[in-house]
């Protein structure tokens, strides 16, 4: 990616900044997936990582991944499932497997990362 010329109050802010972003989202607690990912990542030797959204639901590991990826991302972005599992979004419009899925995460994340997820913005 390339950016030149962006302006920040007035004032070049960038000029001809090179740098290679990993965008990664649906997780969804798969902690396997994940790491596997990230080594990608790494090995690559990208400069950023920006997370989309929906890193919980489905999955047996989403207290393991909320951390990973707050440790890995510079951006972390909420998805629906994320904001069912903090309890601020209803997950009624999901299907039944979903629904049950969001349910058990809900029980199973700790105070401080369901703490994290209610923070998240949606964009």
């Amino acid at each position: 990616m390339l950016v030149t010329g962006f302006l920040l109050g007035g004032s070049t802010f960038f000029k001809d900044v090179r740098m290679k972003l990993a965008l990664i989202s649906d997780i969804h607690a798969n902690l396997e997936a994940l790491q596997a990912v990230l080594a990608d990542i790494s090995a690559r030797h990208l400069d950023r990582i920006v997370f989309l959204g929906d890193a919980v639901g489905y999955g047996a590991n989403p207290n393991e991944c909320v951390t990973m990826l707050c440790n890995a991302a510079e951006i972390f972005i909420a998805g629906n499932h994320d904001r069912a599992a903090a309890g601020i979004e209803s997950e009624s419009a999901f299907n039944d497997f979903a629904r049950t899925s969001i349910q058990w995460t809900k029980q199973n994340l700790t105070k401080h990362v369901r703490a994290f997820l209610q923070t998240l913005a949606l964009q």
